[in-house]
């Protein structure tokens, strides 16, 4: 099988061919190294194609779902002929797309070779995502920020369709040392800074199918923001004080990614209110700081980290899925049942999200 490393998104040399990749083939076929003959091998072929079969039906299931993982593989968009060359230095694209409710071993793994890679001089955070839940927002704020830190490199943003709430949050990451490093395209919706908690009230449905919570707890709060009830002042008091801290963190860390705002805190009142923002607007409040494409924000990384464009490689990540990665999304499937699905609607948590 040949491996190609696609640059048909080079922005920079678009003249460059696919670079292929043709393992040796050796003289044998699949059989010739059978102890048993052809007819020893077909029950086990037949049952390795089977369970192929299987499992890739059940991974076309996760694939629909999100739950599929995946190993991140290098894919140059630019750079110098020879897209081996170990010394290039290299500015490294890393994707986050789609909401962030858990830890992602893709954006993790991406995030861990930039860490590992002292040939990369600047990262280039490329995000398309409405934000997600308050913890995984948070964590990989955390990641990048320690990539940040420890490998003393800049990270540029670049926003697609929409970065909104923890999707901001985590392009905060950036930092304040550089100017000019938070880019959106014209048609970016961002902003959305606030925290919320989903939850929802069945009562009234419950009562007129006669169904009524009954559950036996060590304490009143013990269920707190049960479907099946409305919530009680007491419980709603607390759930205020959960998003008003998270609302805090929220505000900390723009105030360490955006120098006007850690010097003006006023100023940031009347933009965290939940509202999402167009470009235009995003650039007058000083939410971002250009409008520009993912090329502009690569020149920008470049330029930062004083690189030659002609002797720098840039790559993104893609997902590339295994046999293995097959198996275990049909694993996952199996145990996907609706009850588990009931249970986490049930139970409230905190989002750094654009809607629910």
């Amino acid at each position: 099988m040949s491996t190609i490393l696609n640059n048909e998104n080079n922005t920079n040399n678009g003249n460059h061919p696919p670079y292929i990749i043709v393992p040796k083939r050796s003289g044998r076929n699949f059989l010739s190294g059978c102890l048993f003959g052809c007819s020893g091998c077909l029950f086990p072929f037949f049952l390795l194609i089977l369970l192929s079969m299987l499992s890739t039906i059940g991974a076309l299931g996760s694939l629909m779902t999100g739950t599929i993982t995946v190993s991140p593989t290098r894919q140059e968009i630019s750079g110098p002929k020879d897209p081996f060359v170990k010394e290039a230095p290299k500015v490294a694209v890393i994707t986050v797309d789609g909401a962030i409710m858990s830890t992602d071993d893709f954006i993790n793994d991406q995030i861990e070779d930039v860490l590992n890679d002292e040939t990369v001089k600047a990262v280039v955070l490329r995000m398309d995502t409405p934000g997600g839940s308050v913890s995984a927002s948070d964590y990989y704020y955390n990641k990048l920020t320690k990539l940040r830190e420890e490998r003393k490199i800049p990270i540029v943003v670049s926003m697609g369709g929409v970065c909104a709430s923890g999707g901001y949050y985590m392009a905060m990451a950036c930092g304040t040392e550089n100017e000019g490093v938070l880019f959106a395209e014209p048609t970016t919706w961002t902003g959305s800074i606030g925290v919320i908690i989903s939850s929802y009230d069945f009562s009234g449905l419950a009562a007129k199918i006669g169904v009524k919570e009954d559950s036996i707890k060590s304490h009143e709060l013990k269920g707190m923001g049960s479907i099946l009830r409305p919530f009680t002042e007491k419980e709603r008091e607390i759930l205020q004080a959960l998003v008003d801290d998270a609302f805090g963190r929220f505000q900390n860390v723009i105030y360490t990614g955006r120098k006007q705002f850690a010097e003006n805190h006023d100023a940031l009142i009347p933009l965290a209110t939940g509202q999402v923002f167009t470009t235009k607007d995003a650039l007058k409040s000083g939410l971002i700081d250009r409008e520009g494409y993912l090329e502009d924000a690569i020149d920008r990384a470049l330029e930062l980290a004083g690189l030659d464009k002609k002797m720098a490689q840039v790559y993104r990540y893609s997902e590339t899925a295994t046999l293995s990665d097959l198996l275990t999304a049909s694993e996952e499937k199996l145990g996907d049942h609706p009850e588990n699905r009931i249970r986490q609607l049930a139970v409230p948590r905190a989002f750094y999200l654009w809607g629910i």
